[in-house]
């Protein structure tokens, strides 16, 4: 697994019209690696709100997170943007869940 980067970046100073989503990757079974992607897009308004990503309008849906508490030994490992990341389990439960078996999910 590769070493993870200098995140930094995907916290620079969003416009108001752009927003981040994860591109949750799908799973045939709860128990397979959790994948996804950070994207920066921006907001599409018509019937419903959506992304608009290279010409191509993605819809999404927004979720309520709460980070919670956890110990460091914890932590769960995903595979984030091609590198392992640690995410908290309680976190990691939810997309598991939230994953489809037979296209992405956009969150």
């Amino acid at each position: 697994m590769a070493v993870a980067p200098d995140r930094s970046s995907i916290y620079m100073l969003l416009q108001t019209w752009q927003t981040r989503t994860l591109r949750l990757h799908p799973a045939a079974s709860l128990d397979k690696a959790i994948h996804g992607d950070v994207l920066t897009a921006r907001l599409a308004h018509g019937q419903h709100l959506a992304l608009s990503m290279d010409s191509e309008l993605i819809t999404f849906e927004a979720i309520s997170y709460a980070w919670g508490t956890w110990g460091e030994n914890e932590l769960v490992p995903m595979v984030c943007d091609g590198v392992e990341v640690q995410i908290a389990p309680s976190l990691a439960d939810a997309l598991q869940r939230f994953r489809y078996g037979d296209r992405a999910r956009y969150l």
